[in-house]
């Protein structure tokens, strides 16, 4: 596929959202993850178990998976979400205001080629998302957004109307000590998202 041009046109994103996966395929997601993990996040912010850890949450029932495949079936971006109730614990840790809910889903990671982006990739995988959280009777979403990149002011633009929890992290040690925001937003039963 030529990269040269795609800011110049609408590609078609297809969002997959991985379930009852065999190993065969199981196996196929995981290398598709850490590509992207490598190619997306600096490596400071890589899990260090990131094969075991990706492995773990492909089998989980919990979990959502969503690729983003572009032009010729090629994966050009990845999320994943889990409930907050799961998350919880740990997310406190660094964010003592958190609040556990057992009807929200937590965006854990969510990431889009470099060369992709700015085009809807990330507005499809999250629309992908709301429709999924909505067949398990959730009601609202939530993540910790960078501020740095203008992610968390991007997405709060977007979800504005249905905002409930905004607040501040001076310092999120899972996103290599940089202030983040925390965004908690209600879910629509169809997509609520423009493209960024």
């Amino acid at each position: 596929m030529n990269l040269e041009n795609v800011s110049e046109r609408q590609p078609l994103f297809t969002p997959f959202v991985t379930k009852n996966l065999s190993a065969e395929d199981r196996e196929m997601f995981l290398q598709k993850i850490l590509f992207l993990e490598q190619k997306i996040f600096p490596a400071d912010w890589q899990y260090e178990d990131a094969e075991v850890y990706y492995r773990k949450m492909l089998e989980s029932s919990s979990a959502i998976n969503i690729f983003l495949c572009g032009d010729n079936n090629e994966v050009v971006g990845y999320l994943l979400a889990r409930p907050l109730s799961e998350v919880y614990k740990e997310l406190a840790q660094d964010d003592p205001e958190l609040k556990d809910d057992e009807y929200c889903y937590y965006i854990e990671t969510v990431g889009v080629l470099s060369e992709y982006s700015g085009i809807g990739g990330f507005t499809r995988l999250l629309n992908s998302l709301q429709e999924e959280v909505a067949e398990k009777e959730c009601t609202s979403l939530s993540a910790h957004t960078r501020t740095v990149n203008g992610f968390a002011e991007s997405l709060e633009r977007k979800c504005k109307e249905h905002l409930l929890v905004k607040r501040a992290i001076k310092t999120w040690s899972h996103g290599g000590g940089e202030p983040y925001v925390y965004l908690q937003w209600a879910i629509k039963k169809k997509g609520m998202l423009d493209v960024f």
